[in-house]
């Protein structure tokens, strides 16, 4: 049982310990809600078609330079329609991605007694010592983020950060913070 550190995960931890300075609890963190998730996805397909119309716009030109006449027209028309349907195959694989998403209602609230987690189904709550978590953490050449945490819960495993929780990190940095005040460690 416990928390498990690698050495990006303790300075990922040292940072979740700071952030947790500042929190009082009990700290809730709820999932996000499905339209909020939806939205998401609608910001990405803009994006991506946007990318992909200035790159085909960009190779557009170069054929273009290339020379003029037929075989400049087929090949200019051979990369915007190209380009358009690896568009299309992404815009389609993002929407299926995040349409299919629906809120799971759960809520994860770190007390002062131990972690509850909640659900349409009913709660539990575990003590900090039965808790299992490993942390998240994004490290980049020696940079080093928290991100939150993976909990394994009587629910199965949930990751518990801002991507798929509101307020999670914080809920993260928190539980970090009890199940090392409570574990005598730091």
């Amino acid at each position: 049982m416990g928390i498990f550190f690698e050495p990006v995960e303790a300075r990922a931890a040292a940072q979740a310990l700071e952030l947790a300075q500042g929190l009082a609890l009990p700290v809730s963190a709820r999932s996000r809600p499905t339209g909020e998730m939806r939205s998401k996805g609608c910001v990405l397909n803009v994006l991506i078609i946007f990318i992909g119309l200035v790159v085909a716009a960009v190779l557009a030109a170069v054929l273009a330079g290339l020379g003029g006449g037929l075989r400049g027209t087929i090949g200019l028309v051979l990369v915007v329609l190209v380009g358009l349907v690896a568009i299309d195959s992404i815009r389609r694989g993002l929407k299926a991605g995040f349409s299919s998403y629906v809120d799971p209602e759960l809520t994860i609230e770190a007390g002062s007694t131990g972690v509850t987690f909640k659900a349409p189904g009913g709660s539990r709550i575990l003590a900090y010592d039965q808790v299992q978590a490993e942390i998240a953490a994004m490290a980049v050449r020696t940079s080093v983020r928290f991100v939150g945490l993976t909990l394994k819960s009587p629910l199965g495993p949930i990751k518990l950060d801002d991507a798929h929780f509101v307020n999670g990190r914080a809920a993260a940095a928190a539980i970090v913070a009890r199940m090392r005040r409570d574990s005598g460690i730091g």
